[in-house]
Parts: structure tokens; C-alpha cells; sequence
């Protein structure tokens, strides 16, 4: 049940302004002001509204100063119509305060709960969309905690600098701001975002192809929309990114598993009919969730051939471009498709809930330049940009260095405790459960045999207060007509996995030797117990 509370809902100014409303109606119908003096009337709608709970006992009436000056009668007439509610006993006066509604305790008010229950609906209907995104997608565990996914260090973040820069730009808005914008972001920002991918990730745009949204899965589900129909097909990595899957399936496009192995994604292990009829292929090649294996250079380039070829357009999410701990920044997609002159349409996305904190709700995509004036009036119609003073405030930060600066910082600490998990779980396990992902990011991923259930290995470390999620939960299940065919089994097989995701962004560094020696010893007392 559902409840909402009720109680002291009326102030005093608002009870004025509904009893002003009300003499206005009589004042638009005689034949209803003629029926009872305006004493009478006001006593008779005061009378009701305590009565009936509409106002709280305690509640301060308005003053006779204030109803007479606002009401079209004298001041005698309001001091009657209150005399009449003191001689009902519904109000009482306290010198020097003012007249309040009495507690009523023997008097059979017909008051409302101090809460009122609302009915659940328990037999929603689910659009079959709505149930395959829940049933693929759906949240393993507190989305906080020791080792749980995808959560920076929050605690490290200084509100204080990003604070004095945000309540800069709020109390100092532009004016414009606070309308319908549609520009596609704040310039500035858009500006800040143009000149930090150029210099970390190998991107040219100019400031007008960056464009803002609240949060990644805006960004897949807005080009989905504007680029396919309902019904299209959409290639994506499997195990992969639940959040892309729930923004593809939501934009009604039919979502293809394909395989990812130590290259990146298995371009060949798609059927070439389904690269010719597909509208859109995401993929996560500088860091691939949640494996974390980054795409070869030969991968990278047949995956632009074929999308050169297929009219085809790349999905590129860079999540944690910022976080790389071995060698220089990765050339992008994006970058790589610009400088090989490649005519494949590769969108380029971005977002600040990885080197800042999730709540922020900014991100961006890099398109190409005849795309911009589609995307901003679809953004427009569909979701609108997040708002502008936050926009704002974030690019000064980043301008000033502050940016760069946190991300240096927290590269440090999340690099040291990637080493530091690494060396724990090797001591434990040897190369029996093989670690991927330690060049980058904020979670590492552990591989077991197909004899562990991970399932119940993550049900085991849940009871313990340990958040690492099983990466079959990341596998996205085909939805191909042919499953009965050696060829689609065994591509079936390829894209399930058994293993842990364990994240590190969020841990305390002071917990983080005997968090370890917990999973350490869950695991272990798992298997030997003999847990599937």
C-alpha cells in the first residue's frame, strides 16, 4: 500500500486564498449570493472545512483584519462569522496569537486519516517489450556496497570546488536558460568536451557536433529512434551492457547477440545476411563491459569495413576513456574512421557519471556535422538537454582544471586498487579463475569453468554483504528464429559466460584487505562445499 500523508496539508494563507476564490464564484451568480448573507456564507464554508478535516486542529485561522480587507464584506460581518465558529466550539482564541482550530475529541467530526492508502495495482499489464527489457536487464543487488558495479569513488569526489561553481552559475542564470532550449548544450560545455576528446582520445569535432543528454541510454535511444524503424535489427556485444539492451529493445529495435572474446567483438561470428540488415551495432571497444577486453586494431578496422559496406552506423560508448593504467590513451573508433578516411557512420558517446559521480546526469555524443540540426530537433521533441546552469558550471570546472585534475587522482587510487585485487585473487586462486580488464576501468572481471554456478557463487557473497555481480547476468539472450541449428548453439554458447564482475570504483580503502579476504574465503567455502 502506498500512503500520503495528510496532515497540516492547509496553512493559514492558503485557507485565505480558497475562501477568496469562493466569494469570487458567488460574485459571478447572484441567484447564489442571494441565498445566504455573506456572514452566513463565510461561517457555513468555515464551519465545513473544519468539520470535514480539511483543515487540521491547530490550524491558526487568518486574522479578522486580513479576511475583512480581503473579503467583500465589513469588519463587523467577519467578527459575527467567527463569534458563531467561538459559540460552535469548532475554534479556539489564544490571547496574543490568534484564533486556532480546536482539537475536538466528543465533537463526531468526519475527519480524514492521517493517512490515506492508495490501492497497488497488482495485475498490471506489461507490454512484451516491457517484460523481455525487465527480464534481460534487471538490477542484480544494492547498486552500492563492496564490490558492487560501475560506481565511482563518491566519497572522493570535492563537492565543495564543484559546488561553488554550480551555485555560481544557479544564482547567476542567463535568462534564456530558463525557457525551452534547444540548442543541442550549453556552448561552452560543448566547447570544453571538443578540445578534452581531442587531446585524450584522438577525436576532431568542432563544438557543434557534441551534443548533450542526460545519460548514455538517452544517447543510444535517441540515434535508435532517429536512425531505425520498429523492428530493425541492432547487433550489440553478448555478455554486454544491460542499459544499452533496455534502450535498444525500448526504441522497438530487435537486438542481436554477437560473441566477445580477447580481440573485442567476434565480427565474424555474425551471419553476413544480418550485418546487411542491421541498423545499428554498439559497441564498447576501448573497454569492453563488462569482459574488459579492448578490440584489436584488425577487428577495429573489418568492423568499419563492414559498416562502410552496410550503410551501417556504430554505436561507439566510451564509458571510462579517462581510467586507462597501461600505455598511452587508445585511438577511438571515431578517431580511427577519421584518419583512415573510412565513409563508416560511427557515433561517438561519452558520459561524466564514471569520472564524476552518476547523479550528475550529463553526457554527451559526437556526430557527424550534416547529422546535428536532426538530433537537436529529435532531442528537442523527445527529451530536451540537461539543465544549462549545470551545463555551465561544468564547463568552467573543467576549464579551471579541476576536471583533469580529479581524474588524475582518482586514476591513482582506482589503478591501486585494481593491482592490489589482482594480487589477492591470484594468491588465492592461482590462474584457475583468470582475471580480464586490469588495464582500465573500475571493475575487473574473474572467469570461472562451466562447472560454477555464478549465480549462487554471487547469492553466496550477497549474504555477506559483497556486491560483485555474475556475469551471466550480463549475456543477452538471442532472439533469432533458428535456435535450432548447430551454428546458432554453439553462437549461443559463445556469448554465455560464468564468472564475477567485481567493481572497486566504490570501495573504502581502509575495508578493502578484509573485503578481500571475504570474497577470498566465500568463494572458496562455495566450491569446496561443493556449490554447483
Amino acid at each position: 500500500m502506498t500512503e500520503i500523508t495528510t496532515k497540516n496539508a492547509w496553512v493559514t494563507a492558503t485557507w485565505l486564498e480558497v475562501i477568496q476564490s469562493r466569494f469570487q464564484g458567488l460574485l459571478t451568480a447572484p441567484s447564489a449570493a442571494e441565498r445566504y448573507s455573506k456572514p452566513r456564507q463565510l461561517y457555513a464554508w468555515m464551519r465545513e472545512d473544519i468539520l470535514s478535516a480539511r483543515v487540521a486542529a491547530g490550524t491558526r485561522l487568518p486574522s479578522s483584519r486580513q479576511l475583512w480587507q480581503s473579503l467583500p464584506m465589513g469588519r463587523n460581518a467577519v467578527l459575527d462569522a467567527l463569534g458563531q465558529l467561538l459559540a460552535d466550539d469548532l475554534i479556539e482564541s489564544h490571547p496574543r496569537r490568534g484564533l486556532f482550530v480546536k482539537s475536538m475529541p466528543m465533537v463526531a467530526q468526519r475527519s480524514l486519516p492521517e493517512t490515506i492508502s492508495l490501492p497497488v495495482t497488482q495485475d498490471l499489464w506489461l507490454s512484451q517489450r516491457a517484460q523481455g527489457i525487465n527480464q534481460q536487464g534487471a538490477p542484480w543487488g544494492p547498486m552500492r556496497g563492496p564490490f558492487a558495479v560501475g560506481v565511482p569513488d563518491l566519497s572522493r569526489f570535492p563537492l565543495e570546488s564543484w559546488h561553488r561553481y554550480l551555485n555560481h552559475y544557479q544564482k547567476n542564470p542567463k535568462l534564456e536558460w530558463q525557457g525551452y532550449v534547444a540548442n543541442g548544450g550549453e556552448l561552452s560545455l560543448r566547447q570544453a568536451i571538443a578540445e578534452h576528446l581531442l587531446l585524450t582520445r584522438g577525436i576532431h569535432c568542432t563544438p557543434a557536433q557534441v551534443i548533450i543528454t542526460a545519460n548514455t541510454q538517452q544517447s543510444i535511444k535517441l540515434m535508435a529512434e532517429l536512425l531505425a524503424d520498429v523492428g530493425d535489427l541492432a547487433i550489440m556485444e553478448s555478455p554486454g551492457y544491460g542499459g544499452a539492451y533496455a534502450a535498444l529493445s525500448a526504441a522497438g529495435l530487435t537486438v542481436v547477440p554477437c560473441p566477445v572474446d580477447a580481440e573485442g567483438l567476434c565480427v565474424e561470428a555474425r551471419a553476413t545476411a544480418q550485418w546487411a540488415t542491421a541498423a545499428l551495432c554498439y559497441i564498447t571497444p576501448s573497454h569492453q563491459y563488462p569482459l574488459g577486453s579492448v578490440m584489436s586494431l584488425a577487428r577495429r578496422q573489418a568492423l568499419l569495413q563492414l559498416a562502410s559496406q552496410h550503410d551501417l552506423c556504430i554505436l561507439e560508448d566510451d564509458y571510462d576513456g579517462e581510467f586507462r593504467y597501461a600505455g598511452p590513451p587508445l585511438l577511438s573508433l571515431y578517431g580511427l574512421a577519421q584518419k583512415t578516411d573510412s565513409l563508416a557512420k560511427v557515433v561517438y558517446l561519452g558520459t561524466f557519471s564514471k569520472s564524476l559521480f552518476p547523479a550528475v546526469q550529463i553526457a554527451y555524443m559526437v556526430v557527424p556535422t550534416s547529422w546535428v540540426p536532426s538530433v537537436v530537433a529529435w532531442q528537442a521533441r523527445q527529451y530536451r538537454e540537461p539543465g544549462y546552469a549545470k551545463q555551465a558550471a561544468l564547463a568552467a570546472w573543467m576549464h579551471d582544471g579541476h576536471f583533469s585534475r580529479h581524474c588524475q587522482r582518482q586514476k591513482q587510487r582506482y589503478q591501486a586498487r585494481s593491482r592490489y585485487i589482482s594480487q589477492r585473487w591470484y594468491a588465492a586462486f592461482g590462474d584457475a579463475f583468470p582475471l580480464t580488464g586490469e588495464q582500465a576501468g573500475l571493475h575487473l572481471c574473474a572467469h570461472f569453468p562451466a562447472g560454477i554456478d555464478d549465480v549462487l557463487i554471487a547469492q553466496a557473497l550477497m549474504t555477506c554483504g559483497i556486491y560483485a555481480r555474475p556475469l551471466s547476468s550480463y549475456s543477452i539472450a538471442p532472439r533469432e528464429a533458428h535456435h535450432d541449428t548447430d551454428w546458432n548453439r554453439q553462437l549461443a554458447q559463445r556469448c554465455q559466460r560464468r564468472g564475477l564482475v567485481i567493481g572497486f570504483g566504490d570501495v573504502d580503502d581502509k575495508m578493502l584487505p578484509s573485503m578481500c579476504s571475504l570474497l577470498v574465503k566465500t568463494i572458496t567455502q562455495a566450491i569446496a562445499n561443493g556449490l554447483p
